[in-house]
């Protein structure tokens, strides 16, 4: 029996490998696999130049505003002119700097802009030009600046603004001057000297506050509280700068260990955000929130991204303190593979679809169905032989493509980072696991949504008899099931996609991690992607078992 199986199954691959439309797409699939990290790789510096097209383009405009300023002789027009002076030197100091997106001195160059925003304000107070007047322009600035600071700028008296001035003035140049060594020693030494004096004035007022705690204990214990977690925090992000420091850990976008370093920074600070009272969050909700959701929603939220940030600072210590990068921040082949196999189960999954949706019908619209059983293989050996070539074609496409992405990227990027294990928290504890392991268990779970179109493909192929309904329908279902589920779950039937639908393409959810966040976040649907796989074997099976049982009863008059 399984020898004439085996004959049957060679028999339909080399039938559906002679179809050139097939041999066309596998081979396209190897090729854009052969190529996508030469491409990836080739446009690793997009990012830098659209952030200079961004800043050339920021400083023609302000250039072109300053132009038309000058032909107008009013107070307020020389006061918008000189604000809009200081922020083109801060435009062309990025453009002279060559600044990205990723680039430590984008917050120096901030700084820079704010400082020479306030040294605008002294000098108009100096001129005697109206408060009115000034803030109204304050407030437009590139740098707006608080009525609370404005009010404190004039209060002082001339000597004073002058050596405010002259103090900013100098913090200015030794801001300018760290952009254009790219000092990044000395801007870490700031923060840690900043962080300091932030510690040491919080400890007094603590200190200051306990000595009142008689006078209004509730209100006082309250605020010595929020002091202690600010404190916390600043101690948190001073051991990150430290660690920096001592390790001389630059800023480069590529390098793993700052970019663990900016995570850790992000979940700390995220950390210290206090959990809304039931009041707050029914006067402002907080806008992830969505529409029509409850305090015990957010409260659920909360403790979830709690945990999460909790995690993030504990892989980040972890990965080090033992020297692992974590898989999303490496930027070599391991990266690149976690990045983009997802598209190639996709592919594989289209693939599969247009074979199944007309590997039986086609016997019917062809009229070669009756020379397949006038064999002595029973009618369940033809069908399963054709099931069977239909999963080996799609699994075989699958495992070479992403085998090809692998070596290619390999190739492009070195192999060395293939060797490092992936982190994950398990429990509370970090564990470490082969990557070809994290990355073969990955493969098969996303590749259920694989079994679950060629067995929906198949049995409309073998029920129905129309490749062009399967094919259509199955891939309708699995390409347009993200924007079917955001649509069904817009008109509040959100529910629904909990059952199969919203689990259809499980490759969604990790080429778009934010997809579940979103569902839960916008409409209250939490998607168990578990839960989903295995609804999506059990479906599998019944309309394998749905195929086969039509095909053994039905008449074949064809």
């Amino acid at each position: 029996m399984l020898k004439k199986l085996l004959n049957l199954t060679r028999n339909e691959l080399t039938k559906q490998y002679k179809k050139i439309s097939i041999k066309v797409i596998i081979a396209i699939t190897l090729i854009f696999a052969l190529a996508l990290p030469l491409i990836l790789n080739s446009t690793k510096n997009n990012d830098k130049n659209f952030m200079m097209n961004s800043h050339k383009y920021n400083l023609t405009s302000i250039e072109s505003r300053i132009a038309e300023l000058s032909k107008i002789d009013k107070t307020e027009n020389k006061i918008e002119k000189a604000f809009l002076e200081a922020e083109k030197e801060s435009v062309k100091l990025s453009i002279d700097n060559n600044l990205d997106y990723h680039d430590w001195r984008n917050n120096e160059v901030l700084s820079y802009s704010q400082i020479s925003s306030k040294i605008v304000i002294i000098n108009s107070i100096l001129n005697g030009i109206n408060e009115n007047i000034v803030m109204t322009n304050a407030s437009k600035s590139a740098n707006p600046i608080e009525a609370e600071e404005l009010q404190s700028y004039l209060k002082l008296s001339k000597e004073e603004l002058k050596s405010k001035k002259d103090a900013l003035t100098k913090e200015k140049e030794e801001i300018k001057k760290t952009i254009k060594s790219n000092d990044y020693i000395a801007y870490v030494k700031k923060s840690i000297k900043n962080r300091d004096l932030t510690i040491k004035n919080t400890n007094t007022e603590i200190a200051n506050l306990e000595k009142k705690l008689n006078t209004n204990k509730k209100e006082i214990s309250n605020q010595i509280a929020s002091l202690k977690e600010n404190l916390n925090t600043e101690k948190s992000l001073l051991k990150l700068d430290e660690y920096r420091l001592k390790n001389k850990i630059t800023y480069e976008k590529d390098n793993w260990r700052s970019n663990t370093l900016e995570e850790m920074s992000s979940s700390i600070n995220a950390l210290n955000t206090p959990m809304m009272s039931k009041e707050e969050f029914r006067k402002n909700p907080p806008e992830y929130m969505g529409m029509g959701k409850t305090y015990e929603d957010y409260k659920q939220i909360y403790s979830e991204n709690k945990k999460k940030n909790q995690d993030n600072i504990k892989l980040g210590w972890y990965s080090l303190n033992n020297n692992i990068p974590q898989l999303d921040f490496d930027n070599g082949a391991r990266g690149m593979t976690k990045a983009t196999y997802e598209l190639f189960i996709m592919l594989s999954a289209i693939i599969s679809i247009i074979i199944a949706g007309g590997i039986v019908s086609s016997e019917f619209s062809k009229g070669t169905v009756r020379l397949l059983l006038i064999r002595p293989a029973s009618r369940f050996k033809i069908l399963l032989s054709k099931l069977v070539s239909v999963f080996l074609i799609g699994y075989g496409v699958m495992f070479l493509s992403i085998l090809v992405l692998v070596i290619s990227g390999g190739f492009v990027m070195g192999f060395d980072s293939l060797s490092i294990n992936v982190l994950s928290v398990v429990d509370g504890n970090v564990v470490e696991k082969s990557y070809f392991m994290y990355l073969l268990s990955n493969i098969l779970f996303s590749s259920i949504s694989v079994i679950f179109v060629i067995s929906l493909s198949f049995m409309i192929s073998t029920i129905v008899k129309s490749t062009a309904l399967s094919v259509g329908l199955s891939s309708i279902l699995y390409l347009g099931s993200l924007p079917i589920t955001f649509i069904i779950a817009n008109f509040k039937l959100g529910s629904i996609t909990k059952f199969v639908l919203g689990y259809i393409n499980l490759s969604i959810f990790k080429l778009i991690p934010e997809f579940a966040n979103m569902m839960k976040g916008s409409f209250g649907v939490t998607l168990d992607v578990k839960s989903g796989a295995i609804q999506l074997a059990v479906l599998s099976v019944i309309f394998i078992v749905a195929s086969f049982i039509t095909f053994l009863k039905s008449d074949i008059k064809n």
